[in-house]
């Protein structure tokens, strides 16, 4: 019972994946990557469209935005595609094995830039550990954020949890295959992003 009680404390939709046998996925075929907060789901879509022998998993807490992308799942029949609805730190942490993922995407994850908000960030060296838990050796992270305080604040956490960082640029790096649907409207409106590799070192 006291396991159970963690898990509610962390999040009740997480009850849901309580049996969930994730390593099921795998014997289908390799799991590569984890996208957090997927959104309206372009981007995990499109890539898998294009590494189509490749799974991708997806993580979202907003229910809207899940079943919205579940519903486009069904509609293009893709088969490398498995959707999560939850609090992103409590899956990532009871549900994922060591050494699990290649890449994780992560696209520009609320910023909550008033000061008083910044607890709630995603990105903090709690989170930044478990990730690095559930990369393989070598593995990478691609984070990308508009918010150039959030962003520099991440990177530098993600650097004090073991990685090392292989690309900084205001442009994608030639292996980032999709856009997300606020990047897009980002681009149209001339406003600066911020794109960065990290690897597990």
């Amino acid at each position: 019972m006291e396991l159970e009680e963690k898990y509610i404390a962390l999040d009740k939709s997480l009850l849901r994946y309580y049996s969930y046998n994730i390593e099921n996925l795998s014997k289908k075929m390799e799991i590569k990557h984890l996208e957090i907060g997927f959104g309206n789901g372009e981007y995990i879509l499109n890539f898998s469209l294009q590494k189509s022998d490749e799974f991708f998993l997806g993580i979202e807490y907003s229910k809207k935005y899940f079943e919205k992308t579940v519903r486009r799942i069904e509609k293009y029949k893709l088969k490398n595609v498995k959707l999560l609805h939850g609090e992103a730190f409590a899956l990532v942490s009871f549900l994922f094995p060591d050494n699990y993922f290649d890449f994780v995407h992560i696209n520009f994850p609320d910023p909550w830039p008033k000061k008083r908000h910044n607890e709630r960030r995603l990105i903090n060296i709690n989170f930044s550990l478990e990730l690095r838990r559930i990369l393989k050796d070598d593995g990478k992270i691609f984070f990308a954020s508009d918010f150039e305080e959030y962003f520099l604040n991440s990177v530098s956490i993600f650097k004090k949890s073991g990685f090392s960082l292989e690309y900084l640029s205001n442009s994608p790096n030639p292996e980032r295959l999709s856009k997300t649907k606020y990047e897009n409207e980002f681009i149209r409106e001339g406003k600066k992003i911020f794109y960065s590799v990290l690897k597990k070192s």
